[in-house]
């Protein structure tokens, strides 16, 4: 029985497909998805019995359709992939500057040129310090001399003023006494 059924379709196909391929239309550049090229070669496709005809140009219109949505959603894949995999490397390269950031660092020459400008700096203070210092001591030390001396002249000035001054005082008494015995 299934046999026959092809048999009647096979024979009644000719006269059917005038008819089905002028109620199809074909698909516009709106209509190019697949889901909406097989629902309308369904709806407007004849029916015998509990079977749809579906002629061959339909069935290459659907094909076609078919590998279009394919290798549409094939691209997009594709697509996918590739933002996926850009998203990782960004995301590879965050991690290795977290990474790097945990890590002591290794002493490059630009940190050694860093410390090494500052622990110039500070010898060249150091140096400039003690220079000055020095100087300042040595100004002081002559200074003590020269007030050292000039002490010993005071002192020797202050001597010989008392001299003169109790010379003078021993003179007038001297005199005073001379006028009171005349």
């Amino acid at each position: 029985m299934h046999h026959f059924l092809i048999v009647i379709m096979l024979a009644t196909a000719p006269t059917l497909s005038a008819n089905t391929i002028d109620s199809i239309r074909i698909p516009t550049q709106n209509d190019k998805s697949f889901d909406v090229v097989f629902e309308k070669i369904i709806k407007e496709s004849n029916s015998y019995k509990d079977f749809k005809l579906i002629t061959n140009p339909d069935l290459s219109i659907i094909s076609t359709a078919h590998k279009a949505e394919v290798a549409a959603l094939n691209n997009s894949i594709v697509d996918l992939e590739e933002k996926l995999n850009t998203v990782k490397n960004q995301l590879d390269k965050e991690l290795d500057k977290i990474k790097d950031l945990k890590k002591p660092s290794p002493i490059t020459s630009d940190m050694i040129l860093m410390y090494g400008g500052v622990l110039g700096l500070l010898l060249l203070f150091l140096i400039v310090y003690v220079l000055k210092n020095k100087k300042l001591k040595d100004v002081a030390v002559s200074q003590k001399s020269s007030l050292d001396a000039i002490e010993v002249e005071f002192d020797e000035f202050k001597r010989s003023a008392m001299e003169r001054e109790l010379k003078i005082k021993r003179e007038l008494m001297d005199e005073k006494n001379k006028n009171k015995q005349h």
